[in-house]
C-alpha cells in the first residue's frame, strides 16, 4: 500500500499541449504546463475516517523542459523526489503531453517510441478512460464529479478522477482549475496516505507555501559568502576560538558545478542540488554506488525521523524541522541532525545555512554561528577576520594574485604565498587616492599559500588596490568594487 502511494505521485502535475490552442479550452486551464512550473506537496497519514492526522513528509516536482522524441511530438519532462525509479509507478511518466483536440494527456514510451494514454479531460462525470498511470496490464480511471472551493486563494473548480492501482487499490486525485493537481489520496476503512499540494509556482505566479521551493537557501553556496563561527572544544586541554568559513571559487565537472568551501569536517568541494534538496561532495575516489562521482552529505528535504545515508551507512537522522531564532530574526530551520552512528551533527537554517555544527568523538568541538555575509546581507557580528593558509607545500616564489570575483560586492577572496617564514606580512587596501584605508594582515607567517577575505561593505563604488609587503618583496594589483 504504502509503495503504491509513492507511485501515485506520478500524478502530480498534467501537461498542456505543446499547442498553444490548448489553452484556449475551458479543461487545458487544469493542466497549467511550463517550464519552471514547480509544486510543494505535504504528505500526510490518513486516519480517523480518512483525515489527515500525521505530518509525514515535504515533496517536490518541477517541470524541467521541453523534449522532442523520434515520433514527432514535444513532451515535458517532470524531476523532482518522485521521479527515482522505486518510486515511480509506469516507467514512462517523466515525459507527458496533452493533445490539443482530445484533450487527453499522454505519456511517451521511449522503448515502443509510442503512447500511452493517462487522462481525458474531456471525459463527463462516470465516464471510465484507460488510465495508465498506475500500471498498463488493467489500466482503469473514472472521472468522479466536478465541484466547486475555495483552494489557494480563489474559488475554483475542481475535478476529481480516480484510477486503480496494480493492487486493485483506488486512488483518488483532484485537478484544480489554473493549478493543477492539488490532492491525491488513498484510503481504505478510514486509514490510508494522503498528498496535499500547499504551494506553487504556475507560469510565473505564486501561490500558497513556497517556502520550500527553494530549498538551496538552506546551504546558500555562492562566492564571497562568509561564515564566522565561536569553536569551543570540552576535551583535555580545552579550547575555544574563532574560525571563518567562505566560499572562493567554483568549478564546473561535466554538468555538476562545485563550490570551495572550508566548513568543518566537510570536504572541500560541494555542490547543492536545488531539485533533490541534496548536498553532495565531490569524490576523487568514485563515490557511492548510487551516485557516480559523487558523495551524499546530507539531505535537506528531510521529514523528522528521515535518515542520511553515506554508501548505505547511517550518518545522521533529522531530529526537528520549525522555526530558529538567530540575531533577533526567526528562520525557517530545515534540518536538525543528531549524532547516530558518527560524531557529526549539523543545524540548518533557511538564508542562513549552518549556523551549527559539531566534529569529533567523546569530545566534540562546537562550532557555533557568530555572524555571516550571505547573498549580500550582514548578519549578526561581523567583524569577521579570515586569514586562512591553503595548502601545506611551500611555493617557490612570492605572489600575489589577482582577488576573486572581481568586479566584486562588497566581498571578495585575495590569495597570496610566502616561500619563506620569518618574516612580517602586510597586506593593506588602498583607495584611488592612495589613502590606506584597511590592514588585512600584519604579522609573522609561516611559509605557504594564504587567502583573505577582504568586506568592502560601507565603501562607496570604485577603483581600489591592495599591496603585499613581505621582506624585500612588494607588488601591488588593482580590484574593483561595484554596487
Amino acid at each position: 500500500m504504502k509503495t503504491n502511494i509513492f507511485f501515485v505521485v506520478n500524478f502530480l502535475i498534467l501537461l498542456q499541449s505543446v499547442n498553444s490552442n490548448a489553452w484556449d479550452t475551458a479543461a487545458a486551464k487544469y493542466y497549467p504546463l511550463n517550464a519552471g512550473n514547480v509544486y510543494i506537496f505535504y504528505k500526510y497519514e490518513l486516519r480517523l475516517g480518512c483525515y489527515p492526522q500525521v505530518f509525514q513528509q515535504i515533496n517536490k516536482v518541477y517541470i524541467s523542459g521541453l523534449e522532442t522524441k523520434p515520433n514527432g511530438k514535444q513532451y515535458y519532462r517532470f524531476s523532482g523526489w518522485w521521479n527515482e525509479n522505486d518510486l515511480r509507478a509506469n516507467p514512462f511518466l517523466n515525459l507527458q503531453r496533452i493533445d490539443s483536440n482530445s484533450m487527453n494527456v499522454y505519456v511517451y514510451d521511449s522503448v515502443s517510441n509510442s503512447e500511452l494514454l493517462i487522462d481525458s479531460l474531456m471525459a463527463n462525470t462516470g465516464n471510465r478512460f484507460n488510465c495508465n498511470r498506475l500500471t498498463s496490464v488493467m489500466p482503469n480511471g473514472i472521472y468522479d464529479f466536478i465541484q466547486q472551493e475555495n483552494f489557494l486563494g480563489a474559488l475554483r473548480n475542481i475535478k476529481q478522477f480516480q484510477c486503480t492501482g496494480q493492487g486493485l487499490v483506488a486512488y483518488h486525485y483532484n485537478l484544480a482549475e489554473g493549478i493543477g493537481f492539488s490532492e491525491i489520496t488513498s484510503c481504505e476503512l478510514g486509514a490510508g496516505s494522503g498528498y496535499f499540494l500547499k504551494g506553487c509556482v504556475i507560469n510565473g505566479a505564486v501561490y500558497g507555501d513556497t517556502s520550500f521551493i527553494n530549498v538551496s537557501d538552506f546551504f546558500p553556496l555562492k562566492i564571497g559568502n562568509v561564515w564566522s563561527y565561536n569553536w569551543t572544544y570540552n576535551g583535555n586541554p580545552p579550547g575555544g576560538g574563532i574560525v571563518n568559513v567562505y566560499v572562493t571559487k567554483d568549478t564546473l565537472i561535466g554538468l555538476r558545478k562545485y563550490y570551495l568551501c572550508n566548513f568543518p569536517g566537510l570536504p572541500q568541494w560541494l555542490r547543492m542540488d536545488s531539485a533533490s534538496g541534496k548536498i553532495y561532495s565531490l569524490s576523487a575516489g568514485g563515490g557511492c554506488f548510487y551516485h557516480q562521482g559523487e558523495i551524499l552529505v546530507d539531505s535537506l528535504y528531510s521529514k523528522k525521523g528521515d535518515s542520511t545515508n553515506f554508501c548505505s551507512s547511517v550518518r545522521r537522522v533529522c531530529a526537528d524541522t520549525g522555526i530558529v531564532q538567530i540575531f533577533g530574526n526567526s528562520f525557517q530551520k530545515n534540518f536538525n541532525p543528531l549524532l547516530v552512528l558518527t560524531a557529526s551533527a549539523r543545524n540548518y537554517a533557511k538564508n542562513i545555512g549552518m549556523y551549527f555544527i559539531s566534529e569529533g568523538d567523546p569530545f566534540p568541538t562546537e562550532y557555533t554561528l557568530r555572524g555571516c555575509y550571505i547573498n549580500g546581507i550582514l548578519y549578526g557580528d561581523t567583524t569577521m577576520t579570515s586569514v586562512l593558509q591553503t595548502g601545506n607545500s611551500i611555493p617557490d616564489k612570492y605572489s600575489l594574485s589577482q582577488n576573486y570575483p572581481n568586479p566584486f560586492n562588497p566581498v571578495t577572496v585575495i590569495h597570496y604565498s610566502i616561500p619563506s617564514g620569518g618574516n612580517k606580512v602586510k597586506l593593506s587596501v588602498y583607495n584611488n587616492l592612495g589613502k590606506e584605508i584597511q590592514t588585512l594582515v600584519n604579522e609573522k607567517q609561516h611559509a605557504g599559500s594564504y587567502s583573505v577575505n577582504f568586506n568592502g561593505e560601507g565603501l562607496p563604488s570604485g577603483i581600489y588596490f591592495y599591496r603585499l609587503e613581505a621582506g624585500d618583496f612588494s607588488e601591488t594589483k588593482r580590484m574593483i568594487l561595484i554596487k
